[in-house]
């Protein structure tokens, strides 16, 4: 793999690795995530279900003509956390039809070609035995989802004005699930890291802190929020 950054001539281009030119794109699946300013493409092997590549667009607004997009993939995915969602067990329901998950149905109004990001959360909470929780901002909308002994047990979303407020939706949310906040650890999106600096301001209230991140070694370890941007689409590829 060839990793490159940001360049003269790749002005929105923050970071990227290419694919080796032994693996052709059509048996890779691309991932797209935006958040904030940025889209975020990554690759995985169709086959092995492996991290081959990834680019990180600064300016995601300017990018309907970057190359990437215009390749064949086995399959393109756009990974969202709509917060508009809620969770349906396929117990209750069986004419719902999806491979993401055996267990639930995550029930938005994504399209076919979108996967909801509490797919890959379930599927990462059955090898989590202790209290996690993980929270997404988006705009002024706070999604809360909780997981215990390997299974989801909450999973809503809030408005909010401030802080204030998204602990005490968090609170909230233990209390309902029975859950003690100093046996919690909380997991944050970029923007709950970054843009809302809730980092330190939720610190002292529970177990640990820490960012979405992802389970191998940073691709670029000069770029600090890479994992961070680079976790979604990763969640997404476990259910795909």
């Amino acid at each position: 793999m060839h990793l490159t950054s940001d360049s003269t001539n790749k002005k929105h281009v923050m970071a990227e690795r290419m694919l080796d030119q032994g693996i052709p794109s059509n048996l890779c699946n691309l991932f797209i995530y935006d958040v904030e300013d940025y889209r975020v493409l990554s690759l995985y092997s169709a086959l092995s279900k492996s991290f081959v590549g990834y680019k990180v667009l600064i300016n995601r607004h300017e990018s309907e003509s970057e190359s990437w997009l215009s390749q064949n993939y086995n399959s393109i995915v756009k990974v969202s956390f709509d917060p508009d969602f809620e969770l349906i067990p396929k117990s209750f329901n069986n004419s719902i039809q999806d491979n993401y998950s055996t267990e639930i149905a995550v029930n938005t109004a994504l399209q076919k070609d979108e996967v909801h990001l509490a797919y890959g959360i379930e599927k990462i909470s059955k090898s989590i035995e202790s209290p996690s929780a993980w929270i997404f901002v988006h705009d002024s909308i706070v999604s809360i989802l909780i997981a215990q002994n390997k299974s989801l047990v909450f999973a809503n979303s809030f408005k909010f004005q401030d802080q204030t407020e998204i602990l005490y939706f968090i609170v909230n949310a233990l209390h309902i699930s029975e859950i003690k906040q100093d046996d919690v650890s909380l997991y944050l999106d970029f923007a709950a890291w970054n843009k809302f600096g809730l980092k330190d301001f939720l610190q002292s209230y529970f177990k640990s802190v820490e960012p979405v991140n992802l389970p191998f070694e940073n691709p670029d370890p000069e770029l600090e929020i890479l994992p961070l941007l680079l976790a979604p689409n990763h969640l997404a590829a476990l259910c795909v």
